[in-house]
């Protein structure tokens, strides 16, 4: 490790003089940030923004003028950029070598890959994957030709993001968490072309950032473990947004190995509890997790959480089960209404949900499913359902199960079941007295009582 000058140092040395920084999201959170200690050490500066409109611009420009306020003398230019349309990403490149891709005047010297999402609302269920890992991956493929011999790639990445899998997730941010997970593995991979090309990769993992909006939403749902967390950090709290953006500058003056790993805040999460396999929870036990079913509604009597993402939930029909579904002449035909072996479905792959993912205080909304086929079943009959964690998108939980007869025969498939992650119970509420308003119910009497204690 070499010595990292002090910031008046840097101010007057300047040592990145000269030295072109490609950014991807500066007009908010940590992004805001980053191009302040670049401008410091001398940099050149190419930032982007993707929502076009006065708010957008009034918020870059503040950018700009906090980097005129650090150097007077730096180069920054902002561009309005969709990183995920391949168009724009071409435009980007095009203006970061000078304006003419095929007669570039100047070569990128480091490039930056901080724009992530994946918890907007409204963006459709690949726009995690597209933004946090697509568009990274072919940013790179496309600036890599146009980098320094002796450049590098910086990809910003979270905690949680970097130990995927390996750790207890927090279910509304799983959609980030896999998606930028699986954009760090395929970076890695490059690697060897990487070294060819004189180009060094790091990864900055960060802890929850103050004042962003993870840190927001943390708090929100999540705040007793938030606090917990933030004791277990370094001097006691999470860094904050300027304080990234100096750690990012200084991976640049001092590298280190192609492939560098640098933490700020924690560098380790607690691994998955793997001895939970294989444990049964009895009726009780799971009423406990799913406490928003009674006696009458709850379809599981036990429960084996048998990987990351699957589980087996086990029920005897009972005759109340079947109770007033046909009557007449066909009264003695006795058939477990289809909705039923449904919300089994639903509370197994639920099941698997809350066992593996921490909700905090936030509230899983069943929101959807489809079903293959649904057969039927009997009084006295032991279902199995086999359900599976299948992906997180933008907002929402996506499983699938199968359910199986006493004898094996498969009665149901449901090859989707969706879930709502709602930040928090209070959410869940309105959004329940909402959805009733608008099909022109009057709120019953529980729903009508505040909550907002």
């Amino acid at each position: 490790m070499v010595d990292i000058p002090t910031s008046a140092e840097i101010k007057e040395t300047q040592p990145l003089k000269g030295k072109l920084v490609v950014i991807t999201g500066t007009s908010r959170g940590i992004g805001s940030k980053l191009p302040l200690p670049f401008a410091e050490a001398g940099a050149d500066i190419v930032g982007t923004h993707v929502s076009p409109g006065d708010r957008s611009e009034r918020r870059q420009q503040g950018v700009i003028n906090q980097v005129r306020e650090v150097n007077p003398e730096a180069n920054f230019e902002s561009v309005l950029v969709d990183i995920t349309d391949s168009g724009q990403q071409w435009e980007l490149l095009t203006i970061a070598v000078g304006g003419d891709v095929y007669n570039p005047t100047r070569k990128v010297d480091v490039l930056v890959l901080n724009a992530a999402g994946g918890l907007e609302e409204g963006k459709g269920e690949d726009w995690a994957d597209r933004i946090n890992h697509e568009a990274q991956i072919e940013l790179v493929q496309l600036f890599l030709p146009h980098m320094q011999k002796g450049g590098q790639i910086i990809f910003m990445q979270s905690l949680w993001s970097h130990y995927y899998g390996q750790t207890k997730q927090y279910a509304i941010y799983e959609p980030v968490a896999r998606t930028k997970h699986a954009a760090e593995a395929a970076l890695r991979s490059g690697i060897p072309e990487f070294e060819k090309r004189g180009v060094k990769l790091s990864v900055l993992v960060g802890d929850v950032i103050r004042d962003t909006s993870v840190h927001s939403m943390f708090s929100r749902v999540f705040k007793a473990d938030l606090i917990e967390l933030e004791s277990t950090v370094p001097g006691g709290k999470f860094p904050d947004a300027d304080e990234v953006a100096t750690v990012v500058r200084d991976m640049v003056l001092n590298p280190g190995e192609n492939g560098a790993t640098r933490y700020i805040g924690r560098d380790t999460l607690p691994p998955f509890d793997e001895s939970v396999f294989g444990e049964e929870l009895a009726r009780e036990e799971v009423a406990e997790m799913l406490p928003m079913y009674n006696d009458n509604s709850l379809f599981l009597d036990a429960f084996e959480l048998t990987g990351m993402n699957s589980g087996i939930g086990t029920y005897t029909t009972r005759e109340k089960d079947f109770d007033g579904h046909f009557d007449g002449e066909f009264a003695d035909m006795k058939v477990m209404p289809g909705h039923f072996i449904t919300e089994m479905a639903a509370q197994a792959a639920g099941m698997v949900v809350a066992r593996t993912r921490i909700l905090g205080s936030g509230m899983p909304l069943f929101t959807g499913v489809h079903a293959d086929f649904l057969s039927m079943s009997f009084p006295g009959e032991t279902l199995k359902t086999v359900a599976r964690f299948e992906r997180a998108v933008s907002g929402k939980i996506i499983c699938n199960a199968k359910v199986y007869g006493q004898d094996g025969t498969q009665v149901a498939n449901f090859d989707r079941i969706s879930f709502q992650v709602l930040p928090t119970q209070e959410l869940g509420r309105r959004f329940y007295k909402m959805t009733r308003a608008t099909r022109g119910l009057a709120p019953n009497e529980e729903s009508s009582k505040d909550t907002s204690e």
